[in-house]
């Protein structure tokens, strides 16, 4: 895998891009996850910025391991249950709502969260 491919420029970088899209496709059907709480799991608390730029990066192909259509973007959304992610708004909300079976623009994270412990993930992705 190449930090091209998933459109970073360092391995730093692209190690926390691969975790986060690890971490992401765990999310279960149903459920939401804050962009801060996936960078608490990623061992990098500060960065839930960069959380989205890696989602904002996710490669389309599905020649990527990680991709569009495998990695669950639509699930993330902001610590106060609202999609944040302006360019593809509708989108997010509508893959969402279409889940959870509502009409809404917030989602509430007491009865949608997916919050988990580090201990309760699978962070092994050294095989990829």
């Amino acid at each position: 895998m190449s930090s091209h491919e998933y459109g970073t420029g360092s391995q730093d970088t692209l190690a926390f891009y691969l975790t986060i899209y690890h971490l992401t496709a765990q999310i279960p059907r149903g459920k939401v996850c804050t962009y801060g709480h996936l960078a608490y799991l990623a061992g990098k608390p500060n960065n839930s910025r960069q959380v989205g730029q890696a989602l904002k990066l996710l490669p389309r192909s599905e020649q990527s391991h990680y991709n569009s259509q495998n990695v669950p973007w639509w699930r993330v959304i902001g610590s106060g249950g609202k999609v944040t992610n302006i360019e593809n708004k509708k989108l997010q909300t509508d893959l969402l709502n279409s889940e959870l079976d509502k009409s809404t623009e917030t989602f509430n994270l007491n009865k949608f969260g997916w919050f988990p412990e580090v201990d309760d993930v699978d962070l092994d992705f050294t095989c990829i």
